[in-house]
């Protein structure tokens, strides 16, 4: 497709061109991409990593692209710098309880999700292509990640538990970096068109509903065994175990450290759902009280927000962040009230202690400060255990970013590329695993307040950055007294966001069955079983239905002769076309390569048993098939297996006497055919511009070889001397070839006797005649590659055929 596009827009640049230097200006922006687009393909060629000078010309073209920051900031202005700090303000105070929430939902100690937040904000800032995309922590890869790390409960010796997640997870973070960086430099950007619509909404659905699950230990507050037993609690601990609420059972709960191992049962989403419920009168009351609160004032900010905006007239009543004031007033409430247990102070680590009695679990010690600088581990097993992990956090990451990006570049109006936008993420991924971050892409909440809140460019992340890291230095004693429950209440409440039912309601209202049993199996899949049996069950269905429409398209159109014309088109739209005597006239409508000329093969095999079998049963003596025309209009390029089989089919056909031709064919493809051998057997004299030259042809010859009257030159003449005996009129009326041209269509002079003066054989074949003349090979418009953009011989108009029946009855 890239081809194509080059193709279309250089003819565009050279069709506006003609029209002088007027409106310059704008014409420039319009094509102001076309550079960018043509030094995409590689991030360097051989010749400029060989030549130091060629290397340095093309770093000083491709850095720009690569670091868009380089270009925008010379534009930067004040407006700009106070909605970038507006909006970094406003989502800043979402991300900081937020980061610590997701950081414990993922299963590490809590200021790993603050620093998951600080430095790919500074990367995506320098190298991202959307001016408001929010880079960070977020729920469904938060989600995944504890999944995964729920799967190490043994760590080394020489390392405890907390210490052996967090090098787990960073060692993903570095895998999936260096993924996302390869995806985009060997540009396999269009993996976020992979997944279908349905089969993604279906499987965040499904992680929706697993992740509103998992919180529900902490907002009831039952703890091991449905007991409110004594627990050693830490920062780490604590989310350590929160990670075993996702992936492990219900008894290894927030702050709980299991001793003598852990349980090799994986309970599914409505098992821990059903145990949660039946240890409900064991629950904690001040914790179920608390997280009702939360839950009631954060969906009841959502609906008062609205209120302001639309009925009172308060647009910045949006910016209300909720979130940070559900943190600042449990914190308050917490500390004021005595509400959290009671907690004994260990004496070999001030910073863990055992809680003891009822009341509210919070987060207590959070260890802040620059994060430590570090290569993550690199094990040759925990690679090959981590990589498959990697390549589907990845597809699913960069899935959820594209949607989100490329619908806010379209409102924006500004361009984003997608390999481009992988490389950003690499690297920020990268990064990002030495100074402490785990796996994080976009937040569409999160994107969705930064957009709202005025954010003009990518420097909006780069602030949010810097607050962020304040938080980690100076700030985070502040949450002490930050309860469990309510970072499980903005857990909740975030994921009950992520449902949308309006999808399946909308399948269900078009009646798209088959897109509704898509969203219904990477639901229940994932729900079910495991998340990561989901993914592999969503991934693998997309990547069957691509490839089940890639090798069984429709991949072509038979084509017959409209009554009274010498126009072909397609018996499936146009019933009233006649067939051609003993000629199957095909247009191959796609590309042909390996995955589908084995269905094409069959396609002919079975289109030609069906006219024999019509022919048998209807006892009209037709004549059986003795030529058939393959028009590749459409197709740029074949592959080596789609030659081959070509190969062996022309052989085949001729073997049985029946003659193969080939119509419209470009430079490219006839290139192919000459390199391969194909052309010297199909022969230059069944290579033609058009469709109406190649059947005329061949019913002479069928004509010939049926009656033995005369003799007929089958010998084509060359190139643009084929219609030099035409008389060309201008485009609505042609006159039809004499008796005695070298091109008389038998056919059409037993049934027409007057077709000497027919001025309604409206052929578009015709009109490629006046191109013929100015040397241009055929019909149609022809870009640089010699491709038609257009078959002459297959317009879709159905008021031309009425037309010309008409004319033909007068």
């Amino acid at each position: 497709m890239g081809d194509h596009l080059k193709n279309t827009r250089e003819w565009i640049r050279h069709s506006s061109n003609k029209d002088g230097d007027i409106n310059n200006a704008e014409k420039t922006h319009f094509f102001g991409h076309h550079e960018e687009e043509d030094h995409e393909h590689m991030l360097f060629t051989k010749e400029e990593l060989t030549n130091p000078k060629e290397l340095a010309k093309a770093m000083k073209v491709k850095i720009p692209l690569y670091v868009p920051i380089f270009n925008w900031i010379k534009s930067y202005s004040k407006e700009d710098l106070i909605g970038d700090i507006l909006s970094s303000i406003t989502v800043a105070t979402m991300l900081v309880p937020q980061g610590l929430a997701y950081a414990v939902l993922a299963g590490l100690p809590a200021i790993y999700g603050l620093y998951s937040g600080w430095l790919p904000l500074v990367i995506y800032s320098f190298m991202g292509g959307c001016k408001q995309l929010a880079v960070g922590p977020e729920a469904l890869l938060s989600v995944l990640l504890g999944s995964i790390l729920g799967g190490y409960t043994s760590p080394p010796t020489d390392m405890t538990l907390d210490d052996y997640l967090v090098s787990i997870a960073l060692t993903l973070a570095l895998l999936v970096g260096i993924v996302s960086f390869l995806f985009g430099v060997c540009q396999f950007g269009f993996l976020g068109g992979i997944l279908s619509r349905w089969v993604l909404s279906g499987f965040i659905n499904a992680v929706a509903l697993i992740i509103a699950i998992s919180q529900l230990d902490s907002l009831l507050g039952v703890r091991a065994n449905g007991h409110n037993s004594e627990t050693t609690h830490s920062s780490a601990s604590a989310s350590a175990s929160a990670s075993a609420s996702i992936s492990e059972s219900v008894s290894s709960s927030m702050g709980e450290i299991v001793t003598g191992g852990t349980s090799n049962h994986h309970p599914g989403p409505y098992e821990k759902f059903w145990t949660a419920i039946t240890n409900l009168p064991d629950s904690d009351k001040t914790t179920v009280i608390l997280s009702a609160g939360c839950i009631v004032f954060l969906v009841g900010m959502r609906f008062f927000k609205q209120f302001l905006v639309r009925k009172m007239g308060w647009k910045n009543a949006k910016y209300i962040p909720e979130i940070l004031l559900t943190v600042i007033l449990t914190c308050v409430i917490t500390a004021i009230f005595g509400l959290d247990r009671e907690c004994i102070k260990l004496e070999h680590d001030e910073n863990k202690c055992v809680e003891q009695g009822s009341g509210v679990s919070v987060l207590r010690y959070v260890k802040g400060g620059f994060p430590s600088v570090g290569f993550p581990s690199f094990q040759a097993n925990t690679i090959q255990e981590l990589l498959p992990q990697a390549f589907l956090i990845v597809i699913v990451g960069f899935v959820e970013a594209t949607a989100v990006s490329k619908g806010l570049a379209t409102k924006h109006n500004y361009q984003i590329n997608s390999n481009r936008e992988l490389v950003a993420f690499g690297v920020a991924n990268i990064l990002g695993s030495i100074f402490g971050s785990y796996p994080v892409f976009s937040s569409i909440p999160r994107t969705s307040i930064q957009d709202m809140a005025g954010s003009r460019t990518c420097l909006s992340g780069f602030i949010t950055s810097c607050l962020l890291l304040i938080t980690c230095l100076f700030l985070t004693r502040l949450f002490y007294y930050l309860p469990y429950c309510a970072m499980a209440s903005i857990i909740f409440v975030a994921a009950f966001g992520l449902i949308e039912v309006h999808e399946a309601l909308f399948l269900w209202k078009t009646r798209s069955w088959g897109d509704l049993i898509q969203f219904s199996i990477a639901l229940l899949a994932t729900f079910i079983f495991e998340v990561e049996v989901g993914i592999l069950i969503s991934v693998g269905m997309c990547i069957f239905l691509v490839l089940k429409h890639s090798s069984s398209p429709h991949v072509y159109s038979v084509l017959g002769r409209v009554p009274n014309t010498n126009r072909f088109k397609d018996v499936a739209k146009f019933p009233e076309a006649e067939p051609i005597e003993g000629i199957l006239l095909v247009r191959i409508d796609e590309v042909l390569y390996f995955a589908n000329i084995g269905q094409f093969k069959q396609l002919l095999s079975e289109i030609e048993r069906m006219m024999d079998r019509s022919t048998n049963v209807t006892g009209s003596g037709s004549t059986p098939l003795q030529s058939i025309i393959i028009n590749v209009v459409n197709i740029p390029v074949m592959d080596a297996s789609a030659l081959l089989t070509i190969e062996e089919m022309v052989t085949a056909y001729h073997k049985r006497s029946v003659k193969v031709a080939f119509v419209q064919m470009s430079e490219k493809i006839k290139e192919s055919f000459k390199q391969s051998g194909l052309y010297d057997i199909v022969t230059p004299q069944y290579i033609f511009d058009s469709n109406y030259e190649a059947v005329s042809f061949l019913e002479q010859s069928i004509n010939y070889n049926n009656n033995d009257s005369r003799q007929v030159n089958l010998n084509m003449p060359p190139g643009d001397q084929s219609y030099d005996d035409l008389n060309n009129n201008e485009v609505g009326g042609f006159d039809q070839p004499s008796s005695s041209s070298r091109f008389n269509n038998q056919h059409f002079l037993n049934n027409n006797n007057n077709n000497n003066n027919n001025n309604n054989l409206d052929d578009d074949d015709y009109q490629g005649n006046s191109y013929n003349n100015s040397n241009n090979n055929g019909g149609g418009a022809i870009l640089s590659d010699g491709l038609k953009l257009e078959d002459y011989s297959e317009p879709e108009s159905d008021e031309f055929i009425q037309s010309s029946n008409q004319k033909s009855k007068k």
